[in-house]
């Protein structure tokens, strides 16, 4: 029983069993008697140098405390899609990975959709939790903003979208996606938006359904 212990302990630091079974036939004659696994372990290690043995337990017991510490820090979310993980939606063609972002201070890993946005803009925090209008409203000024300083890429929008946007309103065939890191407003074509099924940064930082 003690030869069995020694064989289970041994092998879960990672050394074969061969080894194990070869080391203790070798001096199975001289432990016949024994029943305490450290002098099981004593006769092995003859063959297997006790620090060998210790490096590779230690080894084991680091990676299993970096991988715990991982799962404690950084928590899985359910999202939409998440099965859409290093693909692209079937109809879109949008691609999603997995990402890690920080929710009210602590690390969350989910699986999200990373859409071609033709302009980002950034709300304060004062108005993470504000309606879907006064979000837009600010979004749509720091667009206007843009164009009239000659930052806007202009190619990507029609004479009509362009007028609306001197103007101060949202171009039409577009939305505002909340994007998954706080407070970050992207411009998409709606229609993508609608159809590619997602978990948006509205229902994280944004205050959810309520909010709108």
């Amino acid at each position: 029983m003690a030869i069995e212990t020694a064989i289970a302990a041994v092998d879960a630091a990672g050394i074969s069993e061969a080894a194990v079974m070869e080391a203790a036939e070798a001096t199975v004659a001289q432990i016949s008697g024994a029943t305490e696994l450290s002098e099981t372990l004593s006769a092995i290690e003859k063959e297997i140098p006790r620090e060998i043995i210790n490096e590779k337990v230690d080894a084991m017991l680091q990676n299993e405390a970096f991988h715990a510490e991982i799962l404690e820090e950084t928590k899985q979310i359910f999202t939409i899609n998440e099965h859409l993980e290093g693909t692209v939606h079937p109809e879109t063609n949008v691609p999603f990975t997995s990402k890690e972002i920080v929710i009210d201070g602590e690390s969350r890993l989910g699986v999200f959709p990373d859409f071609s946005a033709s302009y980002e803009a950034q709300l304060p925090e004062t108005l993470h939790e504000a309606s879907d209008y006064e979000q837009a409203t600010h979004c749509n000024e720091q667009l206007s903003q843009s164009y009239e300083n000659g930052s806007l890429d202009t190619e990507q929008f029609t004479d009509r979208q362009l007028e609306q946007i001197r103007n101060g309103d949202k171009p039409e065939g577009y939305i505002w996606h909340h994007h998954e890191d706080s407070g970050r407003m992207q411009l998409v074509p709606s229609d993508i938006h609608e159809k590619t099924g997602h978990t948006g940064g509205r229902s994280l930082w944004g205050g959810g359904s309520e909010s709108r």
